[in-house]
């Protein structure tokens, strides 16, 4: 299994030897649960189908997340693995409160990042130390993309409902602040936090 060919890539571990943390190391990892390189310009002409189903994806997590309630109560690792997750269509006069979103928040951010390609590759508990690593910072993200795209100042749950519960002051979301910067789209949207799942590098330029 030999690395990639390029001056810009490493051609042995950074650290001596199978530190597994460096490019090298990773890239090795990668190749023995089977995945293959793809050459740049193969790459350009894949990444229209992988953001198309990234988009419809996210879709689906998104009308989950308005139109359904969870009705499992289960520890998280439970829901990380779990086959399925339960939900009921939400009833018209139900208003849901803080913890209700807070849990499906929870439930379809997992089911979501549970359905890209290379996650079928990771044993159970990589799939844990995967999920309990990112799903946080993808439901910010999902929050500050709903609230950037109805105009809204700060990230707020459906009907204004406060992202953070009562007992925490209110303060600005950096994240929701960004987006507006950037003037993000749908598109860019979904590439960019699968981008940020896959690359353990690229997380800390979104804290």
């Amino acid at each position: 299994m030999a690395a990639i060919e390029s001056r810009n890539f490493p051609q042995e571990c950074q650290n001596g030897g199978s530190c597994s943390r460096c490019r090298y190391c990773r890239y090795q990892r990668c190749l023995t649960v089977g995945m293959n390189w793809i050459a740049p310009s193969q790459r350009a002409i894949q990444l229209p189908d992988i953001i198309q189903n990234l988009q419809a994806l996210d879709s689906h997590r998104e009308n989950v997340f308005l139109t359904r309630t969870a009705i499992d109560d289960l520890h998280l690792d439970e829901y990380i693995l779990s086959d399925s997750i339960n939900y009921i269509q939400t009833p018209p006069d139900f208003r849901p409160c803080f913890y209700d979103w807070a849990l499906l928040n929870q439930t379809t951010s997992i089911e979501y990042m549970k359905k890209f390609e290379f996650v079928q590759q990771l044993s159970r508990e990589e799939l844990k130390i995967f999920i309990k690593n990112t799903y946080v910072s993808h439901i910010m993200f999902c929050n500050a993309m709903r609230s950037y795209n109805n105009r809204q100042e700060a990230a707020v749950f459906p009907g204004g409902v406060d992202v953070f519960p009562e007992e925490i002051k209110q303060f600005p979301c950096t994240t929701l602040k960004k987006l507006v910067i950037s003037s993000v789209t749908i598109k860019s949207y979904t590439y960019f936090f699968f981008k940020y799942a896959a690359e353990p590098a690229d997380q800390e330029s979104f804290n």
